[in-house]
């Protein structure tokens, strides 16, 4: 691998990074002060993250399929109190999904 490689993938993913969410993280920031330093570590966090999955599977497809499930999991959680897979059958499922469920 060449020299500082790495480093350079890193930066050059926190610049794309920066200049999406620049805007969104500074109202964020401007609305709830306090949500700074857990916004800033998520987007530090993220793209090492993806720069470490790229580099070790040698392909970006590995990131996004983990961050899109990933984030899949999150929203049903947040929407509906539980995720999906989670659900026992007594927990008031509709007896069409039940069915699958079998």
């Amino acid at each position: 691998m060449r020299t500082r490689f790495v480093a350079w993938k890193y930066l050059s993913t926190l610049i794309v990074a920066a200049a999406f969410l620049a805007v969104p993280v500074a109202r964020a920031i401007s609305l709830r002060p306090s949500a700074a330093i857990p916004l800033l570590t998520g987007i530090l966090f993220l793209t090492a993250a993806s720069t470490a999955l790229g580099i070790v599977s040698a392909n970006t497809k590995t990131f996004i399929v983990l961050f899109l499930t990933f984030w899949y999991v999150a929203m049903r959680e947040a929407w509906w109190g539980h995720t999906f897979a989670l659900r026992s059958k007594s927990e008031g499922v509709t007896p069409w999904v039940s069915g699958f469920l079998r």
